[in-house]
């Protein structure tokens, strides 16, 4: 049975939260101002590793591009000169950026639909499955078998494109709909309701262990946008995030492996469109349901166009076009107002693969290219300005995890260890006596880890840690 959800809007203390910062700075006219560094204080830190450009492979243009698979592999759709309808697919070495196999996917391509006809590639996070879109259709592919193993038409004038369950078992589309893959089935789909029935470009997400999804729905009536966060199981509506301003869109929005944070973000509006406005990029704490922290965008209509969560949610990587600073991509700390590392524009998009080993784009159709990051520069532990101020020591750590100020006095909690790709590495349970703990991560290798520490009502602790 195909069960039908209806979105509601309710406006609880958060929501009512947000509605005053956006009216604070939208409509009483406040330019906030972000606390910069120096350009020279910012240091690059990316690894590119090759780029290879369309006259290498005789193609007119990479059309989409990801990285996923085991062994890993980076697949990109390529329009041909030769046969200009005809689409292939690239199978590229990650470390290496040799071609090693080459497909003819059956897709084609549309003249009628440029722009949006080839709509994307998409890796599930821990499955060797992926998906191709086009205008009207998604295909589901093995790797490295490369067989269609399903396909799933789109409504005409519905956007076309959407992600698998880490597992490759289940896909959620762009319009709203959770597909079975194996049988391909109807699990359930989204009503859009009076206020936000339609949906939008804006790429939907899928938590680590699949429990959440994240989409984006637009109101043609109000022409407002809204976040919203979904059961992945049910449908069922657990959060709505956004814009209340009116007449403002979101043109990119990202919910963290862990389901925890939703980050939306609302670029300025163009100078002739009335008139010149800021814009914000908010990420929200949906475990303490209130906002976390904002930065607002001061530039042109492409300032925050682009932000993802970085690895164990410990920053955004956010695009900047601003006056005012160098453009660029900026990784902004969640427990920090200031950028620490912009990479210039170039070889750097923001993408990643979903374990954050790499990061890689297509250019313009032009280019594509792929390179490292190192994580643990860009992303710097910073326990000093957690919510409940928790110490930790020592830091680095070796051996044993000395935890101290909990807010928690007496009593067992859970703790859980993930590495920087989300995969949860140690679950145990801890003993609290007056607002301390230990913990041994002896057999952890040397790293960066996120440690969370729970009950069965809320997070009591979660932060960052680095292993020796």
């Amino acid at each position: 049975m195909v069960s039908t959800v209806t979105m509601h809007v309710r406006l609880g203390a958060a929501q009512q939260l947000f509605v005053t910062l956006i009216a604070a700075m939208f409509l009483a006219g406040v330019t906030p101002v972000i606390s910069q560094q120096s350009p020279s204080d910012l240091v690059p830190r990316v690894d590119t590793l090759w780029t290879r450009l369309t006259i290498k492979d005789d193609i007119m243009s990479y059309e989409a591009c990801d990285v996923g698979g085991s062994p890993k592999v980076m697949l990109t759709i390529g329009r041909w000169y030769a046969v200009r309808d005809l689409i292939k697919i690239l199978a590229i070495d990650p470390n290496s950026g040799d071609t090693i196999q080459s497909f003819e996917s059956g897709h084609r391509y549309d003249r009628y639909y440029q722009g949006e006809n080839i709509t994307g590639l998409r890796f599930a996070s821990r499955a060797n499955v992926f998906i191709t879109s086009e205008y009207g259709l998604i295909k589901v592919w093995r790797w490295p078998e490369m067989t269609v193993v399903r396909e799933f038409t789109i409504p005409k004038g519905q956007p076309t494109g959407g992600v698998l369950t880490s597992d490759g078992l289940r896909l959620f589309t762009m319009h709203g709909y959770m597909f079975d893959v194996e049988t391909g089935d109807t699990l359930w789909h989204v009503h859009g309701g009076e206020l936000e029935p339609q949906s939008t470009n804006v790429n939907v997400s899928i938590s680590a262990d699949d429990r959440f999804v994240l989409t984006v729905r637009s109101s043609w009536r109000t022409n407002i946008d809204m976040a919203y966060v979904l059961d992945a199981s049910t449908g069922t509506i657990l959060g709505s995030y956004g814009n209340y301003s009116g007449g403002r869109k979101i043109t990119s929005a990202d919910l963290s492996d862990d389901g925890r944070y939703v980050a939306v973000s609302i670029p300025p509006t163009d100078q002739n469109y009335p008139a010149k406005s800021s814009g914000v990029c908010v990420v929200y704490d949906r475990s303490v349901d209130k906002v976390k922290r904002a930065w607002y965008l001061n530039g042109d209509r492409n300032d925050g166009s682009v932000v993802n969560f970085g690895p164990n949610a410990s920053g955004i990587i956010l695009h900047r076009v601003a006056d005012s600073i160098p453009g660029g991509y900026y990784f902004y700390n969640l427990n920090s107002d200031s950028p620490s590392v912009r990479w210039a524009w170039g070889f750097f998009s923001g993408r990643t693969s979903p374990d954050y080993e790499y990061q890689f784009d297509c250019e313009k159709g032009s280019a594509i290219w792929l390179g490292r990051v190192d994580w643990t520069t860009v992303s710097a532990v910073d326990n000093q300005h957690l919510d409940n101020h928790p110490k930790l020591q020592p830091h680095p750590v070796d051996d044993v995890l000395r935890l101290s100020d909990l807010d928690h006095e007496d009593g067992l909690l859970n703790a859980e260890i993930s590495n920087a790709g989300s995969e949860l590495i140690i679950r145990t349970s801890v003993a609290i006596a007056q607002g301390s703990c230990t913990l041994h991560v002896t057999s952890l290798p040397p790293g960066t880890y996120s440690l969370r520490l729970t009950n069965d009502q809320r997070v009591i602790a979660s932060m960052l840690f680095s292993k020796r």
